[in-house]
């Protein structure tokens, strides 16, 4: 369309001037030297015309001429970029189909043509590791380092993930450390930071970095909350071991006041106190937990708690049935401290109603070494089989027997040899 117009309005341009020509041709002198040039107006206009377009033409093939080693270099680039680009997608593909050789050997390749040859680099990395050729991987990882910080983190990412395909956790862990140096607030360093730790059982690494997990957003709500948690129980259980009850205790000071709270971790250093020899101590921590919260872990944790003086304890334990008459888990709690203090009838009678509230194989457990020890093995028996038809899920044989009163004789007959252990015990 717009050449159409601009042939027209050159039309129209051609016969307005062959009109002002036919009606005035003019005239046109000029005379340089010896020489006259003599012509009319419309001859000159076409001898300037064309001579201006054979002008125009020179410049312009002058200035393509002088570029012409430019638009080479350019079109050479884009012969590079468009090799580079399918070598790479080839690579990527072969990696992709575990074609590890091809693809180590074209990706390679791809990054002799690429600028920016990071990307190429890190495939051959992989496949040279699924080859097995861990120095290759790291010397092809080198590569992949420019100056530019934010390919580092890639690059040092891939390393530390294959470093961690293959076991070699102090390694990763060193790349990601050094990686935090160059970048301390990028979240996915952090990621893998916390996962190479977690995976070698770190728990001091990973109490280092959970101000920084938590600050950047890596986990948020209960996923974070589980993972300090399972620091500070892990922490807990390797202070445990410490030959010195100070350091059990100065790792749960440490601990975070909302996790103090946690049901697992007080009930796992109850028991770690009671091993350190602390049973008293263990006992004071477990009740004073239940005052702030009463929970089924707790209430069975406080008898399994063996303190020096059972009798105070089973006096403590008493007491709180006057709030929690019915509660079978402290029902078994009652009989285990009772039995702990030769106390058969008593713990007897508290196994019996703890089952009646809520049958239990730990009850009928309990119950039936206790009637073992009263000499009474045919309830024994009904005692334990009952206990293993729940845990398979199977219907409770009659508990009638189980559940009669215990004999008066028998009782009396292990309390009388009992005695002299009693008086040890005090």
């Amino acid at each position: 369309m717009k050449l159409l117009v601009i042939l027209i309005l050159a039309l129209f341009c051609s016969v307005g001037i062959a009109l002002l020509v036919k009606e005035d041709p003019g005239y046109f002198l000029v005379t340089v030297g010896q020489v006259t040039l003599e012509t009319i107006v419309a001859v000159l206009l076409v001898l300037a015309l064309a001579a201006f377009v054979v002008l125009y033409k020179l410049v312009r093939y002058s200035m393509q001429l002088a570029e012409l080693p430019k638009n080479t270099r350019k079109a050479n680039d884009r012969r590079r970029l468009h090799k580079a680009h399918r070598l790479l997608s080839t690579g990527m593909e072969q990696l992709a189909e575990g074609k590890w050789t091809s693809a180590e050997k074209t990706l390679v390749k791809s990054a002799a043509y690429n600028d920016t040859p990071a990307l190429s680099y890190i495939g051959a990395a992989k496949a040279a590791q699924h080859l097995g050729d861990e120095a290759k991987r790291d010397k092809l990882l080198q590569l992949a380092t420019p100056q530019d910080g934010q390919v580092n983190v890639a690059v040092g990412l891939t390393q530390a993930e294959l470093q961690m395909e293959t076991g070699q956790l102090d390694r990763a862990t060193q790349s990601l450390e050094n990686l935090r140096l160059q970048s301390p607030k990028h979240p996915q360093v952090l990621k893998r930071l916390m996962e190479c730790r977690l995976e070698a059982k770190d728990w001091q690494g990973l109490w280092r970095i959970l101000p920084d997990l938590k600050k950047r957003g890596v986990l948020k709500g209960a996923e974070m909350t589980a993972l300090e948690t399972q620091v500070y129980h892990e922490l807990l259980a390797e202070a445990a071991k410490a030959d010195s009850i100070e350091v059990l205790q100065k790792a749960w000071k440490n601990t975070p006041a909302a996790l103090r709270r946690d049901v697992d971790l007080v009930v796992d250093y109850a028991g770690y106190l009671e091993g350190h020899g602390a049973g008293d101590r263990a006992e004071q921590h477990i009740r004073k937990a239940l005052d702030h919260d009463w929970d089924p872990k707790i209430v069975l944790a406080y008898g399994e708690i063996n303190r020096a003086n059972a009798e105070t304890q089973l006096k403590f334990a008493e007491g709180w049935l006057q709030s929690h008459p019915k509660d079978p888990d402290l029902l078994l709690s009652l009989g285990r401290i009772a039995r702990r203090n030769h106390q058969w009838q008593k713990a007897r009678q508290y196994y019996e109603q703890s089952i009646s509230v809520r049958p239990a194989p730990d009850a009928y457990q309990e119950l039936g070494s206790l009637l073992d020890q009263l000499e009474e093995p045919q309830k024994a028996r009904d005692s334990y089989r009952n206990g293993m038809r729940l845990l398979t899920g199977k219907e409770l044989a009659s508990t009638s027997n189980v559940l009669d009163a215990a004999d008066p004789e028998a009782t009396e007959k292990l309390e009388r040899n009992s005695a002299p252990a009693d008086g040890a015990s005090q």
